[in-house]
């Protein structure tokens, strides 16, 4: 990280996570991986934790971060392919086009493509995937696959090739990853965060007038939804009131402006996607503020969660919640289109194979983890 420095939020999270020298998803971290799970032959989900937390020791000190891709694997990769196919199926195309952004180890696009290749030959012949990574170090993973698939080692937020055809693109746990800014209100008026870097590398948060364009578009969008911000509301404000030790600011709201850049690219650079998304809509033990992130690092075998996102860029995992039912209204100010929200146990009882992540006592990991997660697809 540079010293002597001064920076938007939104860049000093960006960097912290995906700087090609010091940041966390370049440097120290690592997507789980191991052997698939016979979930029949696990007695029950008590079972099911202490098998994966056996698995887990293998790591170590690693940061690890796990994705129900591998956790499920292949199923959970079948489960998506076989949303995609029958949705393609009834779009009558000739040619199936899919895109994923930020694919990890490639275990999702392997189990997709195989599931085509298995049950649908005919359209894997026509099948076309491209994964957009950021990370050099998991582009390279995702090449040594059996599947014919291109591989774009650049960042989502900057691709800028026009598609024109009907395309599916895929974003699993993309959206908790991208950077936000935060904005704090002084009466109605917002103010953006900024970090300032001295030169023993210590991080100092300061807030100026909003100037940002990014954050200036999304908070016009914003504005014309009917989203009420939180922080604003009567009750809120009566308690600063009557509070005299209250600062002049308001509380900190964290505004997903990369999510934001994101939808907008997709609208211009594929008019006629079809959506595929999956991430948290809750977390616990975050920072304080609204929206606010997970910041935590592993250390002697344990997850270790902060209470400041002003941490040692590289060493920390910072992750958001996403507010589905805004990121929905966002979506359609910009596209035009609507997004159906499904929460994600209900979409894997309509799409998974229910009978393999079956437990012998009729638990079922797979639908059953992840109650914080939902699915957004157009």
């Amino acid at each position: 990280m540079p010293t002597q420095v001064r920076m938007t939020t939104r860049e000093f999270i960006h960097n912290s996570l995906y700087h090609p020298k010091y940041g966390y998803f370049s440097k120290e971290a690592k997507v789980f991986s191991d052997s698939p799970i016979e979930f029949n032959n696990i007695k029950n989900n008590n079972d099911f934790f202490l098998h994966l937390g056996k698995l887990y020791e293998n790591y170590g000190n690693d940061q690890i971060w796990h994705t129900p891709s591998e956790i499920f694997k292949p199923w959970y990769g079948y489960s998506i392919a076989k949303y995609i196919v029958s949705e393609f199926i009834k779009s009558g195309e000739s040619e199936l086009l899919i895109y994923e952004a930020g694919a990890g180890n490639g275990t999702l696009m392997n189990d997709i493509m195989t599931f085509i290749q298995s049950n649908h030959p005919d359209i894997y012949q026509s099948t076309r995937y491209t994964i957009i990574e950021i990370s050099g170090k998991l582009a390279n993973i995702q090449r040594q696959n059996p599947h014919p698939v291109t591989v774009l080692n650049q960042s989502v937020l900057e691709f800028n090739e026009l598609q024109p055809k009907p395309c599916f693109f895929i974003a699993l746990e993309v959206l908790d990853n991208l950077s936000h800014d935060v904005v704090r209100y002084d009466g109605e008026e917002p103010v953006q965060g900024i970090v300032e870097i001295d030169e023993y590398r210590d991080y100092k948060e300061g807030y100026i007038p909003v100037t940002d364009p990014l954050l200036l578009e999304y908070l016009q969008v914003r504005n014309s939804t009917n989203y009420k911000v939180p922080i604003l509301d009567w009750k809120t404000r009566a308690v600063d009131f009557i509070n005299p030790f209250k600062a002049n600011l308001s509380r900190r709201e964290f505004v997903p402006t990369n999510a934001f850049q994101l939808l907008k690219n997709l609208n211009e650079y594929f008019p006629k996607h079809r959506l595929v998304l999956s991430d948290f809509d809750l977390l616990p033990d975050t920072i304080e503020g609204v929206d606010a992130p997970v910041v935590q690092t592993r250390h002697r075998d344990e997850m270790v969660a902060c209470s400041t996102y002003l941490v040692q860029p590289g060493y920390f995992d910072i992750f958001f919640p996403t507010n589905f039912s805004l990121l929905n209204q966002i979506y359609q100010k910009l596209s035009g289109k609507r997004a159906n929200v499904l929460k994600h146990g209900d979409f894997l009882k309509q799409y998974g194979n229910l009978a393999k992540t079956r437990t012998r006592s009729g638990d079922n990991p797979m639908v059953q983890y992840y109650e914080n997660v939902s699915f957004f697809l157009t």
